[in-house]
Formats: C-alpha cells, sequence, structure tokens
C-alpha cells in the first residue's frame, strides 16, 4: 500500500500547475497521537488515514476506502496498555455541541503510542515516519518472537 500512496502523491503534484504552498505545509505535518474517549485507546492522525490501537488491535481508516484495515494481536496480554510516549507541542480542542459537557478541551498530542508487555518481553511502538504509520516490536533477551501473532482482517493481500 505505500507505493499507493506514494503514486497519489506524484499524480497530485504533477496535475498542479503551480505548486500551491499549502499543500506542501499539509504533508509537512508530523502523524500525531491522541487519547481517545474509551480508555485506553489512542488515535492517530496522518494525512490519508487515521488509526485506532488498544492492547487487542489497531484499525486503519483510509480516507478512499470504504472499509478499514484492521490488525489484530493473537493471543496478546489482555493487561497490556497503549500509552502515549514523547510529548509533542500543540493540543486539540473538540467543541462538538451546544452543551459544555461534550466538549473535549486540552486532548495532548503524542509521537509515540507503546504497548508495554502485549507480549511476554515484548512491548510494541508505534510512530509516524514522514507521514507514514510504522510499529516495530521490541524483544528483550531470552523472550520468545515466535509468540507475536498477527491477524489480518479487510485486507486482500499483505506485502
Amino acid at each position: 500500500m505505500k507505493w499507493h500512496f506514494a503514486l497519489l502523491a506524484v499524480l497530485s503534484f504533477c496535475a498542479q500547475s503551480k505548486p500551491d504552498p499549502s499543500v506542501y505545509l499539509l504533508n509537512t505535518v508530523p502523524l500525531h497521537f491522541e487519547p481517545s474517549l474509551q480508555a485506553g485507546t489512542y488515535e492517530g492522525f496522518g494525512l490519508s488515514y487515521n488509526v485506532a490501537i488498544d492492547n487487542r488491535q489497531m484499525t486503519l481508516n483510509f480516507n478512499h476506502e470504504p472499509l478499514p484495515l484492521r490488525v489484530e494481536f493473537v493471543a496478546a496480554n489482555a493487561q497490556a496498555q497503549a500509552k502515549g510516549a514523547i510529548s509533542m507541542p500543540g493540543l486539540s480542542h473538540y467543541l462538538t455541541g451546544s452543551s459544555a459537557n461534550h466538549w473535549r478541551k486540552g486532548v495532548p498530542h503524542y509521537a509515540r503510542v507503546a504497548i508495554s508487555e502485549l507480549y511476554r518481553g515484548i512491548d510494541l511502538i508505534f510512530y509516524g515516519n514522514h507521514g507514514e504509520l510504522e510499529f516495530d516490536f521490541r524483544i528483550r533477551p531470552g523472550s520468545r518472537a515466535d509468540k507475536i501473532q498477527l491477524d489480518y482482517h479487510g485486507a486482500d493481500s499483505i506485502q
């Protein structure tokens, strides 16, 4: 899917007769994560997608696709908690409706979301790299990498 995004960006850029500075600025906005209303869940916002992460799964919603891609962490530690890491400047404010009781103000931004001990001795870290979502498994010495099991839902193929 990475090539699809690159192709769209190239086509978009080539179609413009004169580069628009606002498009350049939007493309340089880093991916950030915020705590969700649902406890233990974080949401990430990229230019053409959003992602929801908790200790059971990651769900990617692409702006141009009708169905999400869901990656399930099979047999993961149910006690593991997703937490924001590396604070970023800025806050989000969601002033929905006329009642201040439904408003969310001062929602912090994070550069990463870490799930410690997702599997015994294995942490999972999500982060952005030039606008793309990436994740790494950190495996401590003596831990068994073969315990990591990912089940993909909503994809015809994985490349």
